[in-house]
């Protein structure tokens, strides 16, 4: 689960010290290597960025280790409602690539057009009165119509995942 707001007992310990905690209080093997590993995949340095204390850290900071904790155990599902909201450039090129590199299922709701077209996916165009078409994030099935978009269709990965895609923004028209 991310959690907007992060957990009080995590704010006053140091970076590195908080993933070692996270991933102990969801039961999930670490070691000081793992930790130095996840600081650097999510665009912390290891050494310096390791030492500062949660409560310091900048709102995309936050976020990443917010995205460390919600993916430490691996789960199968992911279901995101507007992910980019309150992430930064750096943060949100890191969820990009983490949900990239993840082989498991994607639920995401997003109004972010580079988002969405990044993370990519199939998916069916809902739009009023009752109209449901197939398309992709490149090629929308009724590009003229606003609505919500759906994706329907695996995207080739290491294993079957399914991305899904409910954009909020529908332009000048509201359904």
């Amino acid at each position: 689960v991310y959690d907007q707001e992060i957990d009080p007992k995590y704010l006053r310990l140091p970076l590195g010290a908080a993933i070692m905690e996270a991933y102990r209080d969801r039961d999930v093997p670490v070691n000081d290597q793992k930790v130095k590993q996840v600081l650097s995949d999510y665009l912390f340095d290891p050494i310096l960025d390791g030492k500062l204390e949660i409560g310091r850290l900048s709102g995309g900071q936050k976020a990443r280790f917010q995205l460390i904790i919600m993916l430490c155990h691996n789960p199968n599902l992911l279901i995101l409602d507007e992910p980019t909201n309150h992430l930064d450039l750096p943060s949100i090129e890191e969820l990009e690539k983490a949900l990239g590199r993840y082989t498991g299922a994607i639920l995401y709701i997003s109004h972010d057009s580079y988002f969405t077209r990044n993370v990519g996916g199939d998916f069916t165009e809902v739009v009023p009165p009752d109209y449901a078409q197939i398309g992709t994030a490149d090629k929308p099935a009724h590009p003229q119509a606003p609505g919500l978009s759906v994706p329907t269709q695996a995207v080739p990965s290491p294993s079957p995942s399914t991305r899904l895609v409910l954009p909020t923004d529908f332009g000048p028209t509201r359904c």
